[in-house]
């Protein structure tokens, strides 16, 4: 119930709508919320729609605390938005 309530909002259904953009991919391994599996279909998307992304993979921590350590304590999202010229 849950997948088809979110269907409109989920970047695999959009694919077309992001096109025209550059894309930070953040996935966890451990993640209990998001399964890597799914990312890792949504990556494959992509490709195949060869849409530019940089994708940054934790391998040890769950969705909070690599978020935390992503959008916090790494400086992955303000380099990336720096050598993709979005600031």
């Amino acid at each position: 119930r849950l997948k088809k309530s979110w269907s409109g909002i989920s970047p695999s259904n959009n694919i077309k709508n992001i096109k025209k953009h550059q894309l930070l991919v953040f996935l966890s391994r451990n993640d209990d919320f998001v399964d890597f599996k799914n990312g890792e279909k949504f990556i494959r998307k992509l490709k195949k729609n060869k849409i530019r992304h940089k994708l940054i993979v934790d391998n040890v921590f769950g969705h909070y605390i690599s978020g935390v350590k992503n959008l916090i304590l790494s400086g992955s999202i303000e380099k990336f938005l720096l050598e993709t010229n979005q600031v």
